[in-house]
């Protein structure tokens, strides 16, 4: 009887082996394969971004230059130091033939910043995103139709010498750039000058809205 129990449990150990061998247990089975990705990217595509409108504060201290004069509030007292020399004074017509006149000759120092042509960095106002459309982008500027800033009162500001710039590029009327892809636009500068020798009064100075003048520039972006 021992015998025959011991016949049974080998054969049915040896038919376990068996099975295991024919019939691998899922834990280990694999398979593998390869697979190669293509992608077609298609339709270059480039976009500008820009600020439609623009509003920029000065300071007009910051025009003058007034780091060695006293004051505040916007009134201030510029000594010149003593005059060079005496001056003779005698009659002098038409400013008084009864009176004796000394003229000095006052020569204030030249301002800070240029007021005929005062440079003006309008930074990152504009930025382009470019892919495929060519190898590189370019951006440019012109004067729009309204070149003439006018206050309420009437006085004005002109403006000209339009530039863009982008890091190393320009400025200059027309930059060009390597293509700078989806994920990191490019962005840049209007580089202009103000005229402020008829800017005699504080206040906005602006174009008329809804006219054609009231574009003061036109930028540009092309694929090349």
């Amino acid at each position: 009887m021992i015998a025959t129990t011991t016949k049974r449990l080998a054969a049915a150990a040896a038919c376990a082996l068996a099975a295991s061998c024919l019939f691998p247990s899922s834990a280990f089975a694999q398979a593998t394969g390869n697979v190669d990705v293509d992608i077609n990217l298609q339709n270059g595509i480039t976009i500008l971004y820009y600020y439609s409108s623009v509003d920029v504060n000065i300071n007009l201290t910051d025009i003058a230059g007034t780091a060695a004069c006293t004051g505040a509030a916007g009134t201030f007292a510029c000594s010149q130091g003593a005059a060079a020399a005496a001056v003779t004074a005698a009659p002098t017509p038409p400013v008084s033939p009864t009176a004796l006149v000394a003229n000095f000759n006052i020569a204030p120092p030249a301002l800070g910043l240029s007021a005929t042509a005062l440079p003006l960095v309008l930074q990152n106002v504009w930025a382009v995103r470019a892919a495929g459309g060519g190898a590189t982008t370019t951006v440019s500027v012109a004067a729009g139709a309204g070149t003439t800033l006018t206050s309420a009162g009437g006085s004005t500001s002109g403006l000209g010498s339009y530039q863009v710039a982008s890091g190393a590029a320009g400025p200059a009327a027309s930059i060009q750039f390597p293509d700078p892809g989806l994920v990191t636009p490019r962005s840049g500068d209007v580089r202009l000058s103000l005229n402020l020798t008829n800017a005699t009064e504080l206040g906005m100075y602006s174009t008329t809205a809804g006219s054609n003048t009231d574009v003061n520039f036109v930028l540009t972006v092309t694929s090349t």
